[in-house]
C-alpha cells in the first residue's frame, strides 16, 4: 500500500503526517527539527514515497532535510 508524507516546517519544530493510501493516519508527530529526528518519523518509509513539504522563509531548515 503506498503513504503520502506532508511536512508542514517551521522555525524550530516540524508536524509531519503520514497517510495511506485509503485515507488512514499512519503517523501523525510534532518533532523538533533536524535530520535525526526527522528520518525518525519517515526513515523507515518505502523510497520513493511521495512528500510535500509546506514552509515558509525556512529555506535553512529544508536545506538540511
Amino acid at each position: 500500500m503506498s503513504v503520502y508524507v506532508g511536512i508542514d516546517v517551521h522555525r524550530k519544530r516540524s508536524q509531519i503526517a503520514v497517510v495511506e493510501e485509503d485515507g488512514a493516519v499512519r503517523v501523525n508527530r510534532n518533532v523538533p527539527n533536524g535530520v535525526g529526528t526527522v528520518l525518525g518519523v519517515i526513515g523507515d518509509l518505502p523510497i520513493g514515497a511521495p512528500v510535500a513539504f509546506e514552509a515558509c522563509r525556512v529555506p535553512k531548515v529544508t536545506h538540511c532535510l
